[in-house]
């Protein structure tokens, strides 16, 4: 029979509590900007939500660079991915 697996090491959600979770005082969920060609534009969206349409790549990636700057600086946690 095994034995409970028991460790002196703190857990994943003891590292990084999860948004939500009861009892959670300084949880930092980065805000998710996801950049994606749509035609001849390019469509921003920020945690799952439209946030914008750009004419070009680089207006788009400035544009979120710009409000990442922001974020950072408030202290919050952001990340970029392109399509």
């Amino acid at each position: 029979m095994r034995k409970p697996l028991h460790t002196r090491f703190p857990g994943w959600d003891d590292l990084f509590p999860t948004v939500g979770e009861p009892g959670v005082v300084n949880a930092n969920a980065p805000t998710r900007f996801y950049v994606m060609p749509r035609g001849r534009t390019w469509e921003v969206f920020r945690n799952s939500q439209f946030w914008g349409t750009f004419t070009s790549k680089v207006e788009a990636r400035d544009c979120v660079r710009t409000e990442m700057q922001r974020l950072f600086s408030s202290g919050a946690a952001a990340d970029l991915r392109f399509a």
